[in-house]
């Protein structure tokens, strides 16, 4: 009986630390896609700019931008396999719902969207 208990508890406590590890990724990845759009943005001038009379690079870095569309697909991606996994565990009553995993995914979605729609070429 005891080892019946431990059994299940293992599986259970699977599927939740599943949906953990997604709910982190997706995170993970939208942050990652944000950096690569700081990187990739023309810097601004600054005072040394304007004392020194230089020019600062005027054009987006489209060898980082190009990477920003794959990261965005990966954390929409992260969104239905953890709710999957979490429609799996509600039979069992275990899980609460992954707000944050749903937020995630819709921001990634946001993202997405504004990636396609002001990135020429894409």
């Amino acid at each position: 009986m005891a080892d019946e208990k431990k059994g299940n508890a293992g599986d259970q406590n699977l599927g939740h630390v599943l949906l953990l590890l997604l709910k982190f990724a997706g995170w993970l990845l939208f942050i990652a896609a944000g950096c690569l759009l700081v990187l990739a943005r023309p810097p601004s001038t600054t005072i040394a700019d304007r004392i020194y009379q230089t020019v600062p690079r005027q054009e987006w870095n489209m060898d980082l931008i190009r990477h920003i569309g794959p990261v965005l697909l990966a954390a929409i991606a992260c969104t239905p396999i953890g709710l999957v996994i979490y429609s799996l565990g509600i039979q069992r009553r275990k899980y609460a719902l992954p707000v944050s995993l749903i937020l995630s995914g819709l921001l990634a979605v946001a993202g997405l969207v504004a990636f396609l729609r002001y990135t020429p070429g894409f």
